[in-house]
């Protein structure tokens, strides 16, 4: 059983694959199997992962296209390994970075179950922000960490987990953001926030999940508008009493994508939480007068947000 399996979900990345695969196999920490879910590729995405005769690659085909949380799930099912690294196909681990890695494993306390690790962008942007120092947190701990990321440019981290949290802990289904799972798992474990870069992250590829795309902002809003229910359901008591203004923040994002999914009564019964929030009341109106002329003019304003925030993060 190999110490880590590393997680590689995969969606028409043929152009990309090798060079998240190559980075993981020159790794000077050789205990690892690389675990490839394809996630009902249309290109030749699996061709490239089957020129690879090393053993420790494995690929898990999916029949149809899920999204990258559910193509997670699946490598999880099928991997063996004692800890999982999740990678993005279009990224790279940087030399030695599985070393770093075990390395914070092996000196953490047991209770320790998670670890989140530092990236760098092809840019030269390091992230996240405000930077990891080596500390280890809780449930709570984790929450005033994420209320600190409100504020942040640059969000991409690298998570490690124990394989025994899994199947306990898993990633929302569909088209869903990430950030219920790690929710999830700080509430299950300890978390350490490793200072260590040891992700390349890059914007060569197309199709990123933020890329603006008025057809997928809507093809995606019923699962984002579930997962935003999920997330208050489970986490938003704890929010709102440690992190309040982390909550009202998700609060926003459950209006905003209950408006997308066309779901206004909903949405509005969310609005109501953000009467007392001064500071909420023009981005509330705004994205309420958007919302009910329908999800089309919810989603351009959406649209228009997105490349906003591209433009900031670059």
């Amino acid at each position: 059983m190999p110490f880590f399996s590393v997680i590689i979900p995969m969606y028409n990345r043929a152009a990309f694959i090798g060079r998240a695969i190559d980075s993981v196999l020159s790794q000077d920490d050789a205990d690892f199997e690389v675990v490839v879910v394809d996630d009902g590729s249309a290109d030749d995405s699996v061709a490239a992962v089957r020129r690879y005769t090393d053993p420790r690659v494995r690929l898990v085909l999916s029949p149809v296209n899920q999204g990258r949380c559910p193509a997670r799930n699946l490598g999880m099912k099928h991997a063996v390994g004692e800890w999982f690294v999740f990678l993005d196909s279009d990224d790279e681990l940087t030399p030695g970075a599985l070393r770093l890695i075990r390395a914070r494993i092996e000196a953490a306390p047991p209770t320790v179950g998670a670890m989140r690790f530092m990236c760098v962008s092809d840019t030269g942007e390091r992230s996240p922000e405000p930077p990891h120092s080596g500390q280890i947190v809780d449930y709570a701990g984790f929450l005033r960490w994420a209320e600190l990321s409100l504020k942040a440019t640059h969000t991409e981290a690298m998570p490690c987990v124990k394989a025994t949290t899994f199947p306990a802990v898993q990633y929302p289904s569909g088209h869903a953001d990430e950030g219920r799972y790690h929710l999830d798992i700080a509430r299950l474990v300890e978390t350490q926030l490793a200072p260590d870069v040891v992700r390349l992250y890059h914007h060569d590829a197309p199709q990123r999940v933020m890329h603006a795309n008025l057809g997928r902002i809507l093809r995606y809003a019923p699962d984002l508008a579930d997962d935003a229910a999920q997330v208050l359901g489970r986490h938003g008591e704890a929010m709102r009493r440690t992190v309040p203004d982390l909550y009202y923040v998700k609060v926003m994002e459950a209006v905003s994508q209950s408006f997308l999914a066309g779901r206004r009564f909903t949405a509005l019964r969310y609005a109501t939480r953000l009467t007392t929030r001064p500071r909420f009341w023009a981005r509330l109106s705004a994205v309420t007068g958007l919302g009910m002329l329908g999800p089309r003019a919810a989603a351009w304003a959406k649209k228009q947000w997105m490349r906003m925030q591209g433009r900031k993060a670059a």
